[in-house]
């Protein structure tokens, strides 16, 4: 048994952070882990003070750095709103993974003593660097994580990136998200604070990007209808936007402003070609999204294709919406799918001046070019299996250029405006022009056979009025020459 007198000399001067007192006991005999009537050592009180110095003496002098006290408490639960001596404690061996009678850790205890202004100098913070133990459910289900996400406004990326689980749900069932997303409020709000990076890390950590704002609309919906906004009145937050293309599923969940059968790439081509003058370039969203396998051609309730729902808004910038649905092409939309009214990409882009010739053209090359290399005309109409236009699935399945524009000429006036036939005309010769190399090989006299039948193309272009790159005239006198 320890000396009555001493050990009470050594309480009393813990307890009054008399630290010369405290020396002056322990210098006196092996008091470090005498116990008081409670059974209570003198570490576990004087980690809930002020004085490192007197923990430090302590822990010189070999008290039981884990030795708990009330409520099943250790030194290291009591110094919790102390970074000082946390440290202390966690140099000296503290368990950071001891729990208390209600199953806390010490970082469930130090997180009402952590603030914004703190920074990075609390006790939770200390203990965090140490050994992250953020997910660790008390008997009540509760994680140190879920604390700081209900009650306090700490930096959350400071934990997120030491292994805070933003997948690991509340005892209600409510992610880490949706109780963050309940707590910004309105979106457009706090899109233009630092949240937008706090909120892409969680969903990079696994955090549902569907999850529901407080209006009842899924995060990554409102994040595009604030497209046309990016670039005026928002911060340019594609690194978010990013994010959430990545890992949001391709169908929209039923909820507020979705509408059925909506998918993440027909809200993408209501809002990416916004005409609101904004620089930003959306492609990337898109391409988030397909380069995971979503299907280009998925139709709407009104049979609209991403790709249509793009170019057929009144609203898209006309520039911007081209760009976009390069990408959408370039993932195999095809242009001849129809909505239920026999609206379809090329129909819409060949009525000026919505669009520029070179959006039709580049639909119709896109189209074509899909079939170079099919080998029956079997192969071929399956491609166009949605084309409307008889005459171009025949020019297509023609096997020489005089007889493609026989097959667009007697179209007569069922493509209108002019343009159209035109611009099919100049993709089909084009094609031949391209590949004239192909079909003349092998044949006897065959570069002077190349040099007329590609005169032949370009002369019946200038007949049609078709303005042909000059790279094609360059070829024609290489080969004169």
């Amino acid at each position: 048994m320890w000396p009555e007198v001493e050990v009470r000399n050594l309480f009393l001067a813990v307890h009054s952070q008399h630290e010369e007192e405290v020396e002056r006991a322990l210098s006196e005999g092996s008091l470090a882990n005498s116990q008081d009537a409670q059974g209570i050592g003198a570490l576990y009180y004087a980690a809930s003070g002020t004085s490192s110095k007197i923990v430090s003496l302590l822990l010189n002098h070999g008290a039981d750095v884990n030795a708990k006290g009330h409520s099943g408490q250790t030194p290291l639960h009591r110094a919790a709103s102390n970074a000082t001596i946390t440290h202390l404690l966690l140099a000296a061996g503290a368990d950071v993974n001891a729990r208390d009678v209600c199953g806390n850790t010490p970082a469930h205890l130090a997180v009402p003593f952590s603030t914004a202004e703190m920074e990075e100098t609390s006790a939770l913070h200390v203990l965090v660097d140490h050994e992250p133990t953020l997910n660790t459910r008390n008997y009540l289900g509760i994680t140190p994580f879920h604390l700081i996400l209900e009650e306090h406004e700490l930096d959350l990326n400071f934990f997120l990136e030491r292994g805070a689980s933003a997948t690991l749900c509340f005892p209600d069932g409510r992610t880490p998200l949706d109780v963050l997303l309940s707590k910004l409020g309105d979106f457009e709000t706090w899109a233009v604070q630092s949240w937008a990076d706090i909120v892409r890390l969680m969903i990079e950590k696994g955090a549902d990007p569907c999850s529901l704002l407080p209006t009842g609309k899924p995060l990554v919906l409102a994040y595009i209808e604030s497209l046309p906004k990016m670039g005026h009145s928002f911060r340019e937050d594609m690194p978010l936007g990013r994010a959430l293309c990545k890992h949001a599923d391709f169908n929209l969940p039923m909820s507020i402003g979705v509408e059925p059968q909506d998918t993440l790439l027909h809200a993408l081509s209501r809002n990416c070609g916004a005409n609101d003058g904004s620089k930003l370039q959306f492609g990337c969203l898109f391409d988030n999204v397909l380069r995971r396998g979503a299907d280009p051609n998925v139709r709407d309730k009104s049979g609209r294709t991403p790709l249509l729902l793009l170019l057929m808004s009144q609203r898209n910038n006309r520039k911007a919406a081209f760009d976009s649905a390069k990408i959408l092409v370039s993932h195999g939309a095809n242009p001849w799918i129809s909505d239920w009214e026999g609206n379809s990409a090329i129909s819409v882009a060949k009525e000026p001046p919505r669009y520029s010739d070179a959006c039709l053209h580049y639909l119709l090359r896109a189209s074509l070019k899909s079939q170079i290399g099919m080998i029956s005309k079997c192969d071929r109409r399956s491609i166009l299996h949605y084309c409307t236009f008889r005459e171009w699935i025949e020019a297509v399945d023609a096997d020489d250029w005089t007889e493609s524009t026989r097959c667009i000429s007697a179209a007569g006036t069922s493509f209108r405006p002019e343009g159209l036939k035109t611009c099919m005309l100049k993709v089909l010769a084009e094609w031949y022009l391209e590949t004239s190399v192909e079909r003349t090989e092998g044949v006897s006299a065959g570069m002077e056979q190349r040099r007329r039948y590609n005169a032949q193309i370009i002369r019946d272009c200038h007949v049609f009025g078709i303005r042909l790159d000059l790279d094609y005239y360059d070829y024609l006198l290489q080969l004169c020459l």
